[in-house]
């Protein structure tokens, strides 16, 4: 399965970093030069668009800022749907607000999966390969991409099956913490 992550700052290199190690082919995408740099050599596939992101891989992390930048890269006119192959993945990693995930969900194409999964864990977790996921999206589209998501994860706990399941207790996660 060809992936991809596009936000490569201290979560998505760590992603990144840990996809390659499981022998995934990886394309990537960021605003930074030098975190291009950095994933190029660590043996990444550098890509100019989303849209580039999108077509070289069956799966791709979403690790942005905020809610705006996701939902520009993955629903834009460059972004990650208009070239994604047919039954392909976006796995919404960042954390956003749980109402941004659920628009992203509504005007997300049937042809694809969108799979809402803030992480835990920080760096320190994004870096070992040992994030914490907080996954929602139909079960059998959870199997699917699960060999994806355990790359990156040492826990992945199904929450829901809709966009913002994951964000709402991601939300709940950080207010205990």
């Amino acid at each position: 399965m060809k992936t991809g992550v596009i936000g490569l700052g201290d979560m998505g290199s760590g992603l990144a970093k840990n996809l390659l190690a499981n022998g995934f082919q990886v394309s990537g995408l960021d605003l930074l030069p030098h975190r291009m740099a950095a994933f190029k050599a660590m043996g990444g596939q550098a890509a100019a668009t989303a849209a580039e992101v999108g077509a070289a891989s069956d799966a791709v992390f979403v690790m942005v800022m905020n809610g705006d930048q996701a939902r520009s890269l993955i629903l834009g006119d460059d972004g990650l749907v208009s070239t994604m192959p047919d039954g392909g993945a976006v796995i919404l990693s960042a954390t956003i607000k749980p109402r941004e995930a659920r628009e992203i969900g509504e005007q997300f194409p049937e042809r694809l999966h969108l799979i809402d999964t803030p992480v835990s864990g920080g760096f320190p977790g994004a870096q070992s390969g040992t994030l914490t996921m907080m996954a929602a999206a139909a079960p059998e589209v959870l199997d699917r991409f699960a060999p994806v998501m355990e790359a990156v994860s040492a826990n992945i706990h199904r929450v829901g099956t809709m966009p913002g399941d994951g964000q709402t207790v991601k939300a709940c996660l950080q207010s205990l913490i």
